[in-house]
């Protein structure tokens, strides 16, 4: 088990925790949350908060999943600058891109036409339909999704010292996690993922991707426009990434107590 690429890890704040039923101290590092300003072109598209390590992943898997770039290598340039009180990211990408950009933020700061998520001008743009990459759906032996689990709770380095941060991992049809990413924000580990994922040009076909929460729209929605086609999420997913993950033909299993379940299509059409 060895990660392709080993991921940086960041400070952490000591806090002296209590637990009350054994009456005893412990010692818990606390994750930091820092300001990040997306920054394309001399234009601030975003600040977003994040665990100060892997940005330059973040950056990227963001740019993708959000559609302002739609390959990875239409960003030029990436340059992080760390602020006293946050990061600056600046990001250089394709001209043609850019102007896209510009027009789809015009849109968005027009009065009225912001409905407070990022990159929406409409709350009608959540319901535009996703396409499948894939004809067939991608079935995962429960055995094999076990395998990666446990590999995937052995590599979350942030969250045994901290106990807080959520995480995405990136499985091989074997078990074998072979990437992994950290943050408290769950959507933001994904991104994190999905951008190391794209710089190694990892074979998003024959694999599948773990996340510690559960699969919320935003994620089934980074998924399927990455190229994902499984993810097993560690929470039931809602209802509404349910519908966007079969819209994108990717498959979604659940985790409990029990065991590791599939998420079968609703048997009705109005759940």
């Amino acid at each position: 088990m060895q990660l392709n690429k080993i991921y940086k890890t960041t400070k952490q704040a000591e806090c002296l925790v209590t637990v009350t039923s054994e009456h005893e101290a412990l010692i818990w590092k606390l994750p930091e949350e820092t300001p990040l300003a997306l920054v394309f072109n001399g234009l601030t598209y975003a600040i977003m908060l994040c665990t100060p390590n892997n940005i330059e992943d973040f950056v990227r898997g963001f740019s993708l999943t959000e559609k302002i770039v739609l390959d990875i290598n239409q960003i030029k340039k990436i340059e992080i600058e760390e602020r006293n009180q946050g990061i600056e990211a600046q990001i250089q990408i394709d001209q043609q891109r850019f102007k896209a950009l510009e027009i789809a933020m015009s849109r968005r700061n027009l009065p009225g036409r912001s409905c407070g998520v990022c990159g929406l001008d409409s709350e009608l743009e959540f319901f535009e339909a996703v396409t499948s990459m894939y004809s067939e759906a991608l079935l995962v032996d429960k055995n094999t999704i076990q395998t990666a689990l446990t590999q995937f709770e052995e590599l979350q380095m942030l969250r045994a010292s901290n106990k807080s941060v959520h995480g995405a991992g990136w499985a091989l049809l074997s078990g074998e996690v072979i990437e992994l990413r950290e943050d408290v924000g769950r959507h933001v580990a994904v991104d994190k993922l999905i951008g190391a994922l794209k710089s190694n040009n990892a074979d998003l076909f024959s694999g599948f991707m773990i996340v510690s929460s559960r699969c919320s729209y935003d994620i089934a929605l980074k998924a399927a426009r990455s190229g994902m086609r499984a993810i097993i999420s560690l929470s039931a997913p809602t209802a509404f990434a349910h519908r966007k993950a079969l819209e994108a033909n990717i498959t979604l299993y659940t985790v409990t107590k029990s065991g590791v379940f599939k998420i079968s299509p609703p048997l009705s059409p109005n759940i």
